[in-house]
């Protein structure tokens, strides 16, 4: 994850929300050479359990995603 700024709120000791600001930027990874990539003006990602469980994007919002199928193999 990558932005001009980023802000952590705590709740409790633990991440609570995480604030992406200004050329957001996050991957993650598929393959070893493949990677999701998402971007946009500013991200707020949601934590539940000190996991990532949901990001909402705001401003032009772009994303590549490699989806896979119902065995588990990636979509051509």
């Amino acid at each position: 994850m990558t932005a001009d700024s980023i802000y952590i709120q705590l709740a409790n000791n633990k991440i609570d929300k995480l604030l992406l600001k200004d050329a957001a930027f996050m991957t993650s990874y598929e393959d070893s050479a493949r990677y999701n990539q998402v971007k946009g003006k500013t991200m707020m990602g949601f934590f539940e359990n000190n996991e990532l469980y949901k990001i909402d994007v705001n401003g032009n919002g772009q994303s590549i995603y490699y989806g896979r199928n119902k065995r588990n193999s990636l979509q051509e």
